[in-house]
């Protein structure tokens, strides 16, 4: 009796993995308004990737994500359908609009809070330097090449 009541949990934890709030980051993206897309998140064999756009084309490599562990409770917890994928680089987040977001200031002395405008946001760190970029979710253009072979 113990094996079917494990496997009913272990179903219902998959199911639920499975359609995340980072699915609502499946898309293209350019770095500005009016733009072409630059990245496509999309999913690969289940797991959700990056790929870039160089000279009009899709690349065929494709970088991993990491879905993040959010805060469920107490004062950092994460706003309902929130979702932070680490990224090589950074994290892409994607949060309500309006929220508010840290960056290192221009001077780099000291960090400056801006809020979010398009509810998409990648945050990239490079040492001490904190930057975000605002990303603009646009009307998917092309297809993707398949998979590099490894």
């Amino acid at each position: 009796m113990r094996i079917p009541v494990f496997c009913l949990m272990l179903f219902v934890s998959m199911s639920a993995r499975a359609g995340s709030a980072c699915d609502g980051l499946l898309g293209d993206y350019a770095p500005a308004a009016g733009k072409p897309a630059t990245l496509r998140v999309e999913k690969v064999g289940g797991k959700i990737v990056l790929r870039g756009r160089d000279a009009g084309q899709w690349s065929a490599e494709t970088a991993p994500t990491q879905e993040a562990e959010l805060e469920t409770d107490g004062p950092d917890k994460a706003p309902p359908g929130a979702c932070v994928l680490e990224v090589p680089g950074g994290e892409l987040i994607k949060m309500p609009i309006g929220s508010p977001y840290q960056v290192t200031s221009i001077t780099g002395n000291s960090f400056t809070t801006k809020h979010s405008t398009t509810g998409v946001l990648l945050r990239r760190v490079q040492g001490f330097q904190v930057d975000g970029i605002e990303l603009y979710r646009v009307a998917r253009r092309g297809d993707s090449p398949p998979a590099a072979a490894r």
